[in-house]
């Protein structure tokens, strides 16, 4: 019995080909995570870039003295909106500039101005407690919903998704970006 051997270059060809599937599997997997290279998320068509994601994060651990998961600070800033008409319209009064000033009086060893979205993670986050203080579990998850679906927010996949009650759910890729930050120092769009 006598078997037909194949050169070595058809070999090749399929490694090569084998090897090029999956590096743009790859790509397109992290590529197509956003229609928009660079941002980790968009609210009713503001972008905020990845970088400013990652240095809010940086801000936001030094602060608190924990390691912040990049999706926490997309998932409070991604809020912010439906968080201040909520509060508008139940009398709690709270500011962006009042949170800064709070943040800037009480830390220590960071650079400051704290940037855009730091504050904007943590004014969140203080709007958000009031609310459900005030409100109560049940008026509060209610309200709050009906207040976010009119919002349009894309995340980038790399960070959470929104479910279709409104809720952001976990990055399925935990921990891709939550080392270092993408591109040049970018800030809040």
């Amino acid at each position: 019995m006598t078997h037909e051997r194949k050169p070595l270059g058809a070999f090749m060809n399929v490694k090569r080909f084998i090897t090029a599937t999956v590096a743009g599997a790859l790509i397109l997997g992290l590529g197509a995570c956003s229609a928009h290279p660079g941002t980790a998320f968009i609210v009713d068509g503001v972008e905020y870039r990845t970088s400013a994601v990652e240095k809010a994060r940086l801000e936001a651990g030094a602060i608190t003295g924990q390691q912040i998961p990049a999706s926490t600070i997309v998932d409070f800033a991604s809020r912010q909106l439906a968080a201040e008409e909520l509060a508008n319209e139940n009398g709690v009064d709270l500011t962006e500039e009042m949170v800064r000033k709070e943040l800037e009086a009480g830390v220590k060893g960071i650079e400051l101005p704290l940037s855009d979205l730091t504050v904007k993670t943590f004014y969140t986050n203080a709007l958000l407690n009031h609310l459900h203080q005030k409100l109560g579990n049940q008026r509060f998850a209610q309200e709050f919903l009906e207040k976010q679906a009119k919002h349009k927010v894309e995340i980038n996949p790399r960070f959470g998704s929104v479910s279709e009650s409104g809720t952001l759910l976990p990055p399925a890729l935990v921990g891709v970006v939550d080392g270092a930050a993408e591109g040049p120092e970018g800030g809040v769009q």
